[in-house]
């Protein structure tokens, strides 16, 4: 995955970036897309995906996640927004507001699928920090959240609630059409891992300290 500069190129000028006017900051922006490359390092092509994004250089090594949903076909992307000030985005058209957001985008056409991005209190704390794919095209998350401490605060996303008042790491897996199958929490857990690994033995969380269960899904 790549964020391009307006009009920048690659592969000797087989992309172009586009020069696109993006109104929540009133600049212009390039394009968002995937390199396609063959197990021997030859070009293959390359898509569009169908959102617009501006971000700060510094931020997107570690607030940008992708992979590949090969049974579906579809990219998938958790970007860290941080409110909008560090990547604003618009896709098919509608600025995401939230703290952060999950899109999937089809292989060859670029166009969204569905995403889901944070709904509630806005701090520092709530963010995605990796994706991963399953062989059945199910979907999982990793991240932290914050229900806030008052009695109206709330933090929402993929159609779950979080428990107001509370904080820490989460674990979410959903369907290929992005339905939340469960959300799980390590115990004694300090902060929200860093990366997730999924196989045949289960789901496994990086630099976390606990297990995560997942109701024998």
């Amino acid at each position: 995955m790549v964020v391009l500069a307006p009009n920048a190129d690659l592969e000797n000028g087989a992309i172009v970036a586009q020069d696109n006017y993006f109104p929540p900051t009133g600049t212009q922006v390039g394009d968002v897309g995937v390199l396609r490359y063959d197990k021997n390092g030859n070009f293959l092509g390359y898509t569009r995906l169908d959102m617009d994004m501006f971000g700060y250089v510094n931020h997107t090594i570690h607030n940008i996640s992708f992979t590949y949903a090969s049974l579906s076909q579809h990219y998938c992307i958790t970007v860290n927004t941080f409110g909008g000030d560090g990547h604003k985005t618009i896709i098919d058209g509608q600025e995401v507001t939230g703290l952060y957001y999950l899109a999937t985008f089809d292989k060859d056409t670029g166009n969204v699928s569905w995403w889901h991005e944070h709904n509630g209190i806005y701090n520092n704390w709530p963010r995605l920090r990796d994706v991963m794919v399953d062989d059945a095209g199910n979907i999982y998350v990793v991240g932290s959240y914050f229900g806030g401490d008052a009695i109206d605060d709330y933090c929402e996303f993929a159609g779950h609630a979080f428990e107001t008042g509370m904080g820490g790491p989460f674990c979410m897996k959903l369907d290929n059409n992005g339905k939340m199958i469960w959300v799980s929490y390590p115990g004694e857990a300090n902060r929200a891992g860093e990366s997730i690994a999924v196989g045949e033995d289960g789901v496994f969380l990086g630099q976390g300290y606990g297990t995560f269960g997942g109701g024998g899904q």
